[in-house]
């Protein structure tokens, strides 16, 4: 990797991961190659205004991310281990771009409530992205402090990892029965690893609750079976943290479980990554659409605007319509 250049540090890590790690049956968690695909699309249709949290910040690989996709926002992200922290700030630092990522330490039950006051307080802490790659039990919990803050934007986008593998299910059940929020539930293959995940996109409507001191609508109580399932996802994420851990195999044959039991339940994939290397605005929805819109209107209004003066349009401009 090269100093201050934030795509060498990523392709750096996905090497690793790729060539080092995965050959002896080990995994990198990082949301690479189709998981980095949704997380930019995604992040790149984020209301205008507001930083992007992350919670579970690891090495760092997605913050970085993050900041290249959105250049001129401020990356918040949470890490629970000092030594991830300590890796994560020395990657940052190494990529170039501590003046905009701030890696904090410690357990997003106890920061969440706490970081909006580093910041000005919740009036003037808004947050217009969140990426979600900490534990998938702790996803329901800690979308609901969010909202409790309100410091969410009207159309926040939020992302969430692995809601398949090991899986969330009773978080995508919230999301889909709470109505305050539009959904797509993306199909993709693991990072370095031939088992399926998902990753969940969300996008907070404008009418929803803004500013109420308690969390948004959930809908109805989860099926027992998604209770159970969410036990699962907790009993297979901690076999993978000791030794012998889980195989590749065994993780493949998991994500099929899970899949089947939230297929139940009408808990289904919406979308495959595949169809965003051409579409990426697809991964929001209806308001990708508007968004692509809106960017259209901007260059066409922008190239008149040259014509008018007789000069050529920007390429930055004409780069940002893709």
């Amino acid at each position: 990797a090269t100093p201050g250049d934030p795509m060498s540090v990523c392709e750096a890590v996905e090497s690793f991961g790729k060539k080092v790690l995965n050959p002896s049956g080990q995994w990198l968690k990082v949301a690479g190659d189709a998981k980095a695909v949704v997380l930019t699309s995604a992040m790149s249709g984020k209301p205008r205004g507001g930083s992007i949290l992350e919670i579970g910040c690891y090495c760092g690989y997605s913050a970085i991310r993050m900041a290249m996709t959105v250049p001129d926002v401020r990356i918040v992200t949470l890490e629970v281990d000092p030594a991830h922290v300590v890796i994560a700030r020395n990657m940052v630092a190494f990529a170039g771009l501590a003046h905009r990522i701030d890696v904090w330490t410690g357990h997003s039950k106890d920061l969440l409530t706490r970081i909006p006051y580093r910041y000005g307080g919740p009036e003037k802490f808004k947050v217009g992205g969140v990426f979600m790659d900490q534990r998938g039990s702790r996803y329901d919990e800690d979308l609901k402090t969010l909202e409790s803050l309100g410091i969410l934007l009207p159309g926040c986008v939020v992302v969430a990892d692995n809601v398949l593998k090991p899986g969330s299910p009773t978080f995508l059940w919230r999301l889909q029965r709470g109505g305050t929020y539009d959904n797509h539930f993306v199909r993709l293959t693991e990072f370095a690893m031939p088992a399926e995940d998902w990753m969940s996109v969300s996008v907070r409507r404008q009418d929803a609750p803004t500013g109420t001191g308690s969390p948004d609508p959930s809908g109805p109580d989860a099926p027992e079976e998604l209770d159970q399932l969410q036990w699962e996802a907790d009993r297979m994420r901690a076999q993978a943290t000791r030794v012998p851990g889980v195989t590749f195999e065994e993780w493949a044959a998991f994500s099929d479980h899970m899949k089947e039991g939230m297929g139940r339940h009408g808990i289904i994939a919406t979308l495959d990554a595949q169809q965003l290397v051409e579409e990426p605005e697809l991964v929001l929805g209806p308001h990708g659409r508007a968004e692509r819109q809106e960017r259209r209107d901007m260059i066409a209004a922008a190239a008149e605007l040259a014509t008018k003066k007789g000069s050529a349009l920007p390429e930055y401009i004409t780069a940002f319509s893709c």
